[in-house]
């Protein structure tokens, strides 16, 4: 089975988690590091309505912007239903 699509994730049942993975190295002087790391809960129903339900599902993080620190370093978890948490993880 092969989930390509934000429609076919959504008929099967799964759930998209963003997490901002934007990292800030400070100067070797300042020795301090700027991290966001917000996590968010998607609602796919919202992004097909404005994407499209065949929308590439491995192009969303591409598309997203993190409401905090406004950098585009998201990256898009998927939970498959019935699947143990690593397993799904890896598959986006």
């Amino acid at each position: 089975m092969s989930i390509r699509t934000l429609g076919d994730a959504w008929r099967y049942g799964w759930t998209a988690t963003a997490v901002c993975q934007f990292m800030e190295y400070g100067k070797r002087s300042e020795r301090r590091n700027i991290s966001c790391r917000t996590v968010y809960e998607l609602d796919l129903k919202t992004l097909i309505w404005t994407r499209g339900d065949r929308f590439p599902r491995e192009e969303l993080d591409s598309r997203l912007r993190c409401p905090r620190c406004g950098q585009m370093n998201v990256h898009v978890m998927w939970t498959i239903p019935n699947q143990p948490k690593r397993d799904a993880a890896a598959s986006g």
